[in-house]
């Protein structure tokens, strides 16, 4: 094994199911996931002031860190059961605060809510733990995992 990232690696890993289930996934969670970071664009469209439109804000980072914390601890003490169906409880979890974002009526108290809810869907970490775990799993390689890590950071981006 070279380390290096050729086409037969890229390959090898386009050919796995792995690939097809890991990047698709975070995608489709980084949409999700993308949501919060509105929340001070909202906070400033509906006329808060500075101090609310910092503050707020941060306040979803504290619950993030608490709720990541929580979970984290939650997946490692059942990681034999796989962290992916964790990582699916936290995303359902997630339809509440994204379908009140996109189809509540006029209730600025809600929607302020349920960006701090928001705060409690962030699981990237843990998803990053499965991808290892999964990865590591059969004859897949370090360069593989590497080439798929890679494709599912490249497509948080995208």
């Amino acid at each position: 094994m070279t380390g290096k990232i050729d086409k037969k690696v890229i390959k090898q890993s386009l050919c796995n199911w792995k690939f097809w289930l890991l990047v698709p996934f975070n995608i489709f969670y980084s949409l999700e996931a993308v949501i919060g970071r509105n929340f001070g664009v909202y906070l400033k469209a509906y006329g808060y002031s500075v101090s609310d439109r910092n503050t707020l804000p941060a306040t979803a980072s504290i619950v993030t860190i608490f709720s990541l914390i929580i979970y984290s601890y939650i997946s490692d003490r059942t990681v034999k059961y796989g962290r992916g169906w964790w990582i699916g409880l936290v995303l359902i979890w997630a339809t509440l605060p994204n379908a009140v974002l996109a189809f509540w009526p006029n209730s600025n108290a809600i929607r302020v809510a349920a960006f701090l809810i928001n705060g409690t869907t962030y699981v990237t970490p843990i998803f990053y733990a499965w991808v290892a775990d999964i990865c590591s799993v059969g004859h897949m390689d370090t360069t593989q995992r590497a080439f798929i890590t890679g494709c599912i950071t490249g497509g948080w981006y995208a």
